[in-house]
């Protein structure tokens, strides 16, 4: 049957140390709840420990999961964070999880064979070492909060996945920064639609991490962020949509972007000015386009293929890099084009 719990579950030892505070002690214990109907939590769900904290398995083989307050860690401990596992046949929904720790962020996997995953903000990341990796997938819609798997020396990689249904991680920014190891790769794929706040996967010192986006419908982003401060690269910013392709900025750091290789849109809508900065900038597009993006290629080449006739209406300085635009119909030069050598 159905497990409904009333209070808040805290697995590990705590320690009253005056003055309103609880410190915790040694390892955290771990949570197993496997129920055939829902699950149910009205608070929170904790498994604490100074050294690591335990870990939390919610596994509910016909019904849903619903926990209203925090799971994960109480504290930001000085240890590892534990693993989380949430599985489900219906719907999961929770508030804010965190797997963070000093010495490493923990794995979160939550998987939705038949319905949605809505949850708070997420954070499974380290101040000191590699963040966690973050796994989620839906049958259906997927609703997230901020998703954090940085590290110090290596981000998370956080996968997004629906089969059927659309992604929207607007409520938060996506981040697997690093800040002296490698990033973490960013990958989101859903059936219909994605639409995300900021993304950042871009390493201070190390390799940037991939952003992959993938969709039948629209795509809309905030601002992303990646490849390498250090002037190292990473991996590239893949888009591919049937649909729009809509991305408000972008900060390449020396890494590529490739919008339309697999599944060209039907429209690339960029920001108001765009630099390779370092990195190639490569554009498919099925319909009749206009490219309305002043473009600077600095150290880096562009290229845009198009089925239809293409546009350029905005200015394109070339500083470094070379330009490539190959049109299925008629081609219009409609701003200047200027080379420094």
């Amino acid at each position: 049957g159905s497990i409904d719990i009333g209070g808040v579950i805290v697995a590990g030892d705590l320690v009253d140390g005056g003055e309103g505070e609880i410190f915790t002690t040694d390892l955290g214990g771990s949570i197993s709840i496997n129920a055939a109907g829902s699950i149910t939590a009205v608070s929170e769900i904790f498994s604490v420990g100074e050294v690591s904290d335990g870990d939390i398995t919610l596994i509910s083989d016909t019904g849903t999961i619903t926990v209203t307050g925090t799971l994960g860690d109480a504290v930001v401990n000085a240890g590892s964070g534990g693993t989380i596992h949430l599985e489900a046949s219906g719907d999961i929904i929770t508030g804010n999880i965190l797997s963070s720790g000093s010495a490493g962020g923990g794995s979160v996997t939550i998987t939705s064979n038949q319905g949605i995953v809505d949850i708070g903000n997420l954070n499974a990341s380290s101040i000191s070492s590699n963040g966690g990796e973050v796994t989620i997938n839906a049958f259906s819609n997927i609703f997230t909060g901020a998703i954090d798997s940085s590290g110090a020396s290596g981000g998370g990689n956080v996968t997004v996945t629906s089969s059927s249904g659309a992604i929207d991680t607007t409520r938060g920014r996506l981040d697997s920064t690093a800040d002296s190891g490698d990033a973490g790769t960013i990958a989101l794929a859903a059936a219909t639609t994605i639409n995300t706040g900021n993304v950042a996967s871009n390493s201070n010192t190390g390799l940037g991490g991939a952003v992959n986006l993938g969709s039948i419908g629209d795509i809309a982003t905030g601002a992303i962020t990646f490849g390498s401060l250090s002037a190292l690269s990473g991996g590239a910013l893949t888009a591919d949509s049937s649909g729009i392709i809509s991305l408000a900025a972008l900060a390449p750091n020396g890494a590529d972007t490739v919008i339309g290789a697999v599944n060209r849109p039907n429209n690339i809508q960029l920001p108001d000015a765009v630099t390779t900065s370092g990195g190639s900038v490569t554009l498919f597009v099925a319909d009749a386009y206009t490219f309305a993006s002043d473009l600077g290629t600095d150290q880096g080449n562009f290229s845009l293929d198009g089925l239809q006739a293409i546009t350029l209406a905005a200015p394109i300085q070339t500083n470094g890099g070379n330009v490539t635009v190959q049109s299925g119909g008629a081609l219009t030069l409609a701003a200047p084009i200027a080379t420094n050598i």
